[in-house]
């Protein structure tokens, strides 16, 4: 039989159960009251008792999501933006940059400084506002968050960062967004902007942020907008949260005037400082979650911002090709690159004359240096070449095409340990006599499921071998155009 412990008065107060000898007892929610047995499908909150189910994050525990079907939210992830402020450029791919007076900067070790010539009079500001757009949707959640330091409090200097998009880096509306604000008094207030009305939060006083805080010190600061409302939280890098507090969409407006937001980080001054105040923002992020949309990773790192077309550390063009104007000339080697680009177009022929056939000697016509720390992910590629400069001669012209990826340095001679790894691509070929303007046979196009992938620091070349031409003919230039298509991460 079971075991019943009894109190003095004799009312039962466990019992234990004589197979599992497991203790039974009652629950009692946290305010004391008793939770029953009774169905509880049906929840009144703030009056059915309960035990809440709690995930910890570092040092911070959040309560368990649910789905609108009492499903656990499992937390998925599409990461739209991320900056985490690398080398010492502020990436104009990614931000519009606005700036009335004040300007920015970017150093490795301290992220991008809003107005780094500390301007301290009025009327002056310096905005980021994101370049992509990001899309809302229905039970998901917008989110984006970075570390933000402020270096000083003084009145009437505004510094913000979440979704908005401020006609200029002075204008006080955000229009339609939600921001963490540091407000002309410096005290810390949650913002939700529906049309440029605003809803606010609870204060928090500059003593209290502070106090967590010290200005020397940066603060993560987090923005969530969901279905009809936004979460706004600051913790500390040690893992102590200064404010976590939602914002009601008020509930005579629809919601948004827009479908999609954009991320933004300001700072400005509405009137005189006294004392300049400056900004740092660093590891910024926008992301969705709550949703699965199943989209490959070569599309989410080129909607970052990553994609093959544009360097991920310079932040400029990474083909050949200038507006209006046509490449030069150049002779390639075994040595030496014709261009230093990643594909684009170049012109090229042995000075002048173009180059007999010879099976054994490469040439290399793009040799690009993949910029550290990023590895290149090739997809595939485009390749295309034509006749310039004169007629062909009397004999078919033909270039075998090859690809030398992941050496160390660009001349195909280079040694071990990080000497070429050589790809075969294909051959063109152009009749003999042919006219100035003639395309080359078939252009090359290669798709690839499993890279190549070019380390960072390493090289990816195209070259070409010239393997039929009786002679050399004067004056006939090769241009060749080639397009990589990947993505950097």
């Amino acid at each position: 039989m079971a075991v019943q412990i009894q109190s003095g008065a004799g009312v039962t107060m466990q019992t234990v159960d004589p197979v599992s000898l497991a203790g039974r007892s009652t629950l009692y929610a946290p305010d004391g009251s008793l939770i029953s047995k009774a169905d509880m499908g049906v929840v009144v909150p703030g009056t059915t008792p309960g035990l809440a189910l709690i995930g910890v994050e570092y040092k911070i525990a959040h309560l368990a999501r649910s789905a609108p079907d009492g499903s656990l939210i499992y937390g998925d992830r599409l990461v739209h933006l991320e900056d985490n402020a690398e080398g010492a450029a502020i990436d104009t791919n990614k931000w519009i940059q606005t700036a009335t007076t004040m300007t920015a900067t970017q150093a490795a070790a301290t992220g991008i400084l809003l107005n780094a010539g500390a301007s301290s009079v009025t009327t002056v500001g310096v905005q980021q506002v994101s370049h992509r757009f990001f899309p809302r949707g229905t039970r998901s959640a917008l989110i984006t968050r970075c570390r933000r330091r402020d270096t000083a409090h003084f009145s009437n200097n505004l510094i913000e960062t979440g979704f908005g998009a401020p006609a200029t880096a002075t204008t006080a509306s955000i229009g339609d967004g939600a921001v963490w604000r540091k407000t002309g008094s410096g005290d810390y207030v949650p913002v939700v902007s529906i049309s440029g009305s605003e809803s606010l939060g609870t204060t928090i006083d500059q003593a209290t942020y502070l106090l967590a805080v010290p200005a020397t010190d940066y603060a993560a600061f987090e923005v969530v907008v969901e279905e009809g409302r936004a979460t706004f939280s600051i913790t500390t890098l040690t893992g102590v949260t200064v404010s976590k507090q939602v914002v009601e969409f008020p509930a005579n407006v629809p919601g948004f005037a827009v479908t999609h937001l954009q991320a933004m980080a300001r700072t400005y001054n509405s009137g005189a400082t006294g004392t300049a105040v400056q900004a740092f923002f660093d590891e910024i992020v926008v992301l969705t979650s709550d949703v699965t949309p199943n989209k490959p990773w070569a599309e989410a790192k080129a909607g970052q911002g990553y994609g093959g077309q544009t360097s991920p550390t310079a932040y400029t063009q990474v083909a050949n090709y200038t507006n209006n104007t046509a490449p030069t000339t150049r002779t390639p080697s075994n040595t030496v690159a014709g261009e230093v680009t990643l594909g684009g177009q170049i012109s090229w022929n042995s000075a002048g004359t173009s180059f007999a056939a010879n099976d054994a000697l490469d040439l290399i016509l793009f040799g690009f240096q993949n910029p550290s720390p990023y590895g290149f992910m090739m997809k595939g590629f485009h390749l295309s070449t034509v006749n310039l400069g004169a007629a062909n001669g009397a004999a078919v012209y033909t270039i075998q095409y090859f690809m030398a990826l992941n050496a160390s340095a660009v001349s195909l001679a280079t040694a071990a340990p990080y000497k070429p790894m050589f790809q075969m691509i294909g051959y063109q070929t152009l009749a003999n006599a042919a006219a100035i303007g003639t395309k080359f046979t078939d252009d090359i196009e290669r798709s690839f499921t499993s890279g190549p992938y070019v380390f960072p620091g390493r090289f990816v070349v195209l070259g070409a071998r010239v393997i039929g031409a009786s002679v050399a003919t004067l004056g006939q230039i090769i241009r060749t155009s080639w397009t990589p298509d990947g993505y950097f991460e």
